[in-house]
């Protein structure tokens, strides 16, 4: 139990080391406009959600849904944006969000904003206040408790999407 307790500290506190300090990027979306993050969103005082995902990940597959839910939701409120970062992609990121009926704001190729945040695999989910200070950061939400290590990664993916949906949701609750 304290090992477990341990490495869940040093998880948090791998994961988030260097995010301390305000991260700012320019980044064009799908339809080539420019955005300036966290600039504009401080200025429009809107929440905003980054998600970092690839058309090929289950994982990002089974959550998109629950984040467009939780778009749906929290739009008005919380003058909720959400941000797919596409990384690492050998598809249409585009296509796929259209054929998936997700309104998210699509930046193709995002990987040197991933690495600003450290981000090196999907998916990767951040939240931000009106402030632009971080209050979410999916690598800190302990998991493994809900899957078998040896389940493929579409039945990990299963189960692992509504409990991550559970915490974003309950991040963007507290802001209200």
């Amino acid at each position: 139990m304290k090992t477990s307790i341990l490495l869940a500290v040093l998880l948090f506190v791998v994961a988030t080391t260097g995010l301390s300090e305000e991260v700012t990027w320019s980044l064009e979306d799908s339809r080539n406009i420019s955005y300036e993050f966290p600039q504009q969103a401080i200025e429009n005082k809107q929440i905003t959600v980054l998600f970092f995902w690839a058309t090929w990940c289950p994982y990002c597959q089974q959550l998109m849904p629950h984040i467009q839910s939780a778009l749906y939701q929290y739009e008005e409120p919380l003058n909720l944006k959400v941000y797919a970062l596409n990384i690492n992609e050998d598809d249409d990121p585009q296509a796929y969000l259209r054929s998936k009926g997700l309104n998210f704001t699509l930046f193709p190729k995002a990987e040197a904003v991933a690495e600003k945040y450290r981000i090196y695999g999907t998916p990767g989910v951040l939240i931000f206040d009106q402030a632009g200070k971080l209050v979410f950061d999916l690598r800190t939400v302990q998991a493994n408790h809900l899957v078998k290590q040896k389940a493929s990664h579409g039945a990990k993916s299963v189960r692992l999407a509504p409990y991550w949906s559970a915490q974003i949701r309950k991040a963007l609750q507290a802001l209200l």
